[in-house]
């Protein structure tokens, strides 16, 4: 009897160290995802499952890292982690997003829909649903969606810049400004709102302010809104801003000068490599994405924290 004791307390330590090391190898993992390395986070919860093979959330996790390299594998994953925990509404958000990706809508709401069952006030799900309304251009929907995620989450700029979006898709320019505006209260760094309003202030008459917007835009990342520097080069010599600076003024209004690289962080002989996406050489109206769920696989932090299982079983 003694004997049985002993081993028994030895089989437990063991088991609890393997907790232990997993948990470790699970913290790592999520730190390196949060700075982008995606190789060695995929490697780092692949040891945690090893060792514990019932770690739900380092499924999830690893399945998050993989679907930004690999959308039907990030499913494995996320099927997974359902299967050993299948009240696991952040799961089934992820695998939404991936299923979208792929193009099975029908998956994606399954999903979605069963993540907002099992956590009515998951604010992220209702996001993802409005990114698969966005999906199949269902703008109505969307807005529906997106304007829930705010009622739960009012700090969460990304639901603000695809409600935009989607109401563009609808032609409420003046809304969709108003909703790129609040996006860019709370986060003044997103680019993809200056960028999005931008069109929606030209759209709207609104000349000057889209001359803004889009320098801001091309000034933050040079590289992806080459296209907003060659609007703002365009508006630059546009009757329409010169019309809306005398309609503001009574002064007569001298010439615009061009732009130059004090302007925009980019060279001009940079700026064409998007010359495929103009509308004659006169427009590019490429409208932006966020890209925080659907236009590229999100970060963890934009599906949403939620109480879940909060280690091996």
């Amino acid at each position: 009897m003694h004997f049985k004791i002993i081993m028994n307390t030895t089989a437990n330590k063991s088991i609890n160290a393997k907790k232990a090391s997993a948990e470790h190898l699970f913290n790592q993992g999520l730190a390196v995802l949060k700075l982008g390395n995606l190789t060695a986070s995929i490697k780092l919860l692949t040891s945690a499952v090893e060792l514990s093979p019932k770690y739900s959330k380092a499924y999830l996790y690893r399945g998050i890292a993989k679907a930004k390299i690999d959308y039907s594998e990030a499913i494995k994953d996320f099927t997974i982690a359902i299967e050993l925990y299948p009240e696991y509404a952040m799961a089934y958000n992820c695998r939404a997003a991936a299923r979208s990706k792929l193009g099975d809508h029908k998956g994606a709401i399954e999903d979605v829909t069963k993540a907002i069952e099992l956590k009515p006030r998951y604010a992220s799900a209702y996001y993802g649903f409005g990114m698969i309304k966005m999906k199949l251009k269902y703008y109505i929907d969307a807005i529906e969606y997106f304007t829930k995620a705010i009622e739960l989450k009012p700090r969460h700029a990304s639901s603000y810049c695809q409600r935009g979006l989607a109401r563009m898709g609808l032609e409420k320019h003046l809304d969709a400004i108003d909703d790129f505006t609040k996006a860019l209260d709370i986060n003044s760094g997103c680019v993809e709102a200056y960028y999005n309003r931008a069109i929606a202030r030209e759209k709207a008459g609104y000349f000057m302010g889209a001359l803004e917007d889009y320098k801001k835009a091309s000034k933050l990342n040079p590289w992806k809104y080459a296209d907003a520097y060659q609007n703002a080069q365009r508006m630059y010599t546009s009757d329409s801003l010169t019309n809306e600076l005398l309609t503001d003024s009574e002064s007569v209004v001298r010439p615009c000068r061009p732009l130059d690289n004090s302007d925009v962080g980019i060279e001009p002989r940079n700026t064409y490599r998007n010359n495929d996406n103009l509308d004659g050489g006169r427009n590019c109206y490429v409208i932006r994405d966020s890209g925080s769920q659907f236009g590229s696989m999100p970060s963890y932090d934009d599906y949403g924290e939620e109480s879940g299982p909060d280690g091996s079983d």
